[in-house]
């Protein structure tokens, strides 16, 4: 299985361990999802995870007042390449499109937040949203 795949099964298993109110899940060890992992785990989205083995890792998730962090999260393929400008980042900003969701976007610097992306100059592709 490709990267990709793994990814997809994750995003969908997390939204689904989330809708379930799971405390903990166990995934498949792979760079990107660790990769993802650092990323939600140091924006406050999930408590913690911890490496079980060489092909497990285990994932604390987070509530508040028995609700999720978040409550939906969409994963965007990269076959669905969405090119994130400065241009069209200001003009989403300006429109008010991302009200109420975190656009993660994938850039030079790794996972930045759409704001984060706009407040560094840089550019990316979309990775997930956060609603």
């Amino acid at each position: 299985m490709n990267c990709t795949v793994y990814l997809n099964n994750f995003f969908s298993f997390l939204k689904i361990s989330i809708k379930k109110k799971k405390n903990k899940i166990f995934v498949k060890k792979t760079k990107n999802i660790i990769f993802v992992l650092n990323f939600l785990y140091k924006e406050g989205y999930i408590k913690n995870y911890k490496i079980i083995n060489d092909s497990k890792i285990c994932i604390f998730l987070k509530y508040v007042l028995n609700e999720s962090i978040f409550h939906d999260i969409i994963y965007y393929k990269p076959s669905r390449k969405i090119f994130f400008t400065k241009k069209k980042m200001c003009n989403f900003i300006r429109n008010k499109k991302w009200l109420g969701s975190n656009y993660i976007l994938y850039t030079s610097k790794g996972l930045l937040s759409l704001t984060q992306c706009i407040k560094y100059n840089l550019t990316g592709i979309l990775m997930f949203k956060i609603n």
